[in-house]
């Protein structure tokens, strides 16, 4: 709050370079009036907003989604786009979620848990870890099987310690899919049967995987993927936590579809110690509008996901091809909030 740096003024940009303090109606006033220029001569799409809803400052968020769907622009830029939206996307295309619900283990209540990309003893995930994880460690039948390549201070609590190769995550959860949707007795039958749809389907695409192949590519044994697949498939009650580290690998998107499919195969979906859905800090509610054709980029014509507040995110990365390309649309105005483009995003140079 007291911060050497600390701006307490609107400061304007001079000719040479220079900042000066103008008044709040002043800063208010000029910049609404170029906005509206740029929106009646361009279109409201090139104008786009930047961060909002940051660690520690969550209540902006209302408000700057509110601004920018007055302005009539879905362009949005955030920084949970570079490592989340996948989760969202999922969530709709498999259980039609609202994007207000978050698909979360309930560790505290799980017989076996499956830990992927992250060290949960240090980041602090979920409720109570430290706690959570010492009650897995003594309880004899319950336990945490803990993927990561390197020894951590959570894997040096769990009952197993998969050291798959970095980056390999989705060959692991590819064999364990495979072993438990194509071997007698590892699915959860009745819970298929009521509660989903395509499973021959999905059955026939996981039959043509590799699985000397997926345990090749992750650095295990046959028999340490076959183990955990079993083990999963066994426990009355199943939970799969995850987290940044699968959440910026390669196939992500695959990684966050496997999860589920894995706790959906063995019956671990919405109840006490299986994967859950929590609803966050908004009502959860169904937009009419959800399987509309989505808002896209221009460049690449990647599609903006539903994500917090119900508004399409889009991947900061995407920005500066937003910005600098030949089209009468293109991004002319941005308004950053609650971030730092420059530090957060990728690409630094692209986009000074």
């Amino acid at each position: 709050v007291e911060h050497s740096q600390r701006t307490e003024h609107p400061l304007k940009r001079q000719p040479d370079g220079r900042f000066e303090r103008i008044s709040w109606d002043e800063a208010i006033g000029e910049i609404a009036q170029k906005l509206v220029a740029i929106r009646d001569q361009h279109s409201p799409r090139s104008i786009a907003l930047c961060g909002i809803g940051g660690q520690a400052n969550h209540m902006d968020g209302p408000f700057g989604l509110s601004w920018l769907g007055a302005v009539g622009s879905k362009i949005w830029f955030n920084a949970l786009a570079q490592e989340k939206t996948q989760h969202f996307l999922v969530n709709q295309w498999m259980f039609d979620l609202p994007p207000s619900a978050w698909f979360e283990p309930d560790h505290e209540a799980a017989d076996l848990l499956l830990v992927l990309g992250t060290n949960p003893r240090i980041s602090n995930r979920g409720p109570n870890p430290n706690d959570t994880f010492r009650e897995l460690a003594e309880d004899p039948n319950r336990r945490a099987i803990v993927v990561d390549p390197r020894e951590t201070e959570t894997t040096r609590q769990a009952d197993r310690h998969l050291v798959v190769k970095p980056g390999s995550d989705a060959y692991l959860l590819l064999g364990m899919a495979a072993l438990i949707a194509n071997t007698e007795g590892l699915a959860d039958a009745g819970f298929i049967a009521e509660r989903t749809r395509d499973f021959e389907a999905l059955r026939a695409a996981l039959s043509e995987v590799d699985v000397d192949e997926m345990a090749r590519r992750c650095g295990l044994s046959r028999e340490a993927l076959e183990q955990t697949a079993s083990e999963f498939a066994a426990a009355d009650r199943a939970s799969i936590m995850q987290d940044l580290a699968v959440e910026h690998l390669p196939f992500s998107t695959l990684i966050s579809y496997l999860i589920r499919v894995l706790c959906a195969l063995t019956g671990n979906v919405a109840k006490q110690g299986s994967n859950r859905f929590v609803q966050t800090g908004s009502p959860l509610s169904w937009n009419p509008a959800r399987f509309d054709e989505p808002v896209r980029t221009l460049h690449a014509g990647i599609q903006g996901v539903a994500a917090m507040g119900g508004f399409p995110m889009i991947s900061p990365t995407l920005a500066p091809e937003e910005i600098l390309q030949d089209h009468p649309e293109r991004i002319r105005a941005m308004v950053v909030e609650g971030a730092n483009p420059f530090l957060s995003f990728s690409d630094t140079s692209r986009w000074r």
